[in-house]
């Protein structure tokens, strides 16, 4: 994809490093909040941008994979304060139980919104945390850019303004 011009302003979040990268790579597919998105962005495209923050020890799992993916230098390589990508918000849930025999967290199926909330439970994975009470934002259609685009975050959502960065 790239870089749109003239677009209208869309929402963003800000995610610390490497997690934004993550996303971007099409590995992580499951954002993991302790709030839920607003319905009203619920099948809505997003941006999504790597804050300045990039975490040392994001844990085993995720260093194989960035060094997979990335290098050995994957912590030079991860691009800070830019949006990387844009992906639909398919759908989020809130995580009801952890199943521990079938590694999935289990939803609240009362409280699940959007068409891309996977029935019953979603795969636990390294990516997010998956406890009870979080929320699970199901991202699609990731389309990463060629290069990533210089933008200031913010906390929560945000407008971010394709033009003026």
């Amino acid at each position: 994809m790239t870089r749109p011009t003239g677009a209208e302003p869309v929402y963003a979040i800000t995610l610390h490093q490497p997690w934004a990268s993550l996303i971007a790579l099409g590995l992580k597919t499951v954002e993991t909040r302790s709030w839920p998105a607003p319905a009203r962005l619920v099948g809505q495209r997003i941006a999504v941008h790597a804050g300045r923050r990039v975490v040392r020890q994001p844990g085993a799992a995720i260093e194989r994979e960035l060094r997979e993916h990335l290098g050995n230098d994957w912590r030079r390589a991860v691009p800070a304060g830019a949006v990387l990508a844009t992906a639909t918000l398919a759908g989020v849930a809130k995580v009801e139980r952890v199943d521990l025999l079938t590694n999935q967290a289990i939803h609240d199926v009362s409280i699940g919104i959007g068409h891309g909330v996977p029935l019953g439970g979603t795969n636990i994975d390294p990516w997010g945390d998956f406890s009870p009470d979080r929320w699970l934002w199901f991202l699609s259609d990731v389309r990463p850019f060629p290069e990533p685009i210089p933008a200031v975050g913010h906390q929560s959502f945000w407008h971010w303004d394709i033009d003026g960065g």
